[in-house]
C-alpha cells in the first residue's frame, strides 16, 4: 500500500495542487499507512505537516484540523513512550482524544447513512443533507 499512496501523493500534487483538500487527505492516508507500519518517527512529521496546513487552509477550531490535532498528538505521545518502555505504549495508544466526540458524532452519522446489515434492511441509505435529491 506504501508505493501506491506515495505514487498517489506525488501525481496529486503535480496535477491537482490547487486541491488543497484532496492533497492533504492522500497525506493523511499516508501518515496511517507509516504509523501501520511501525514507521512512527516519519507518520509524525507527515501528521506534524498535515496539521499546520488544515489549520492555515481551515482554522484552528475545523473539526478536521481538531481530528487531526489529536492523530499528531497521539503520535507524539506514541513516540515518547516509546523510550519509557513497552507498557507505556499501550498507555498512550489508549490515551483519551480531544476530538474523540467529534469523531463519535461522525461515526454515528455516517452509520445513519448506511444500510442496515443486521436487520437484513436493503432500504437506500438517506440522502446527504446538503446535497439535492436526484
Amino acid at each position: 500500500a506504501l508505493p501506491v499512496l506515495e505514487a498517489t501523493l506525488t501525481l496529486r500534487r503535480r496535477h491537482w495542487s490547487h486541491e488543497e483538500r484532496t492533497v492533504l487527505a492522500v497525506q493523511t492516508n499516508l501518515a496511517s499507512c507509516l504509523d501501520d507500519l511501525g514507521r512512527h518517527d516519519e507518520a509524525l512529521v507527515l501528521s506534524r505537516e498535515i496539521y499546520e496546513r488544515e489549520a492555515a487552509t481551515l482554522g484552528a477550531s475545523h473539526e478536521d484540523t481538531i481530528l487531526d490535532e489529536d492523530t499528531m498528538v497521539r503520535r507524539r505521545l506514541f513516540a515518547q513512550s516509546r523510550a519509557l518502555g513497552p507498557g507505556c505504549e499501550a498507555l498512550a495508544r489508549s490515551a483519551p482524544a480531544r476530538g474523540s466526540s467529534i469523531a463519535g458524532s461522525r461515526a454515528r452519522s455516517n452509520a445513519q447513512n448506511q444500510p442496515d446489515a443486521s436487520r437484513g434492511s436493503l432500504e437506500q441509505p438517506r440522502e446527504h443533507p446538503r446535497r439535492p435529491a436526484r
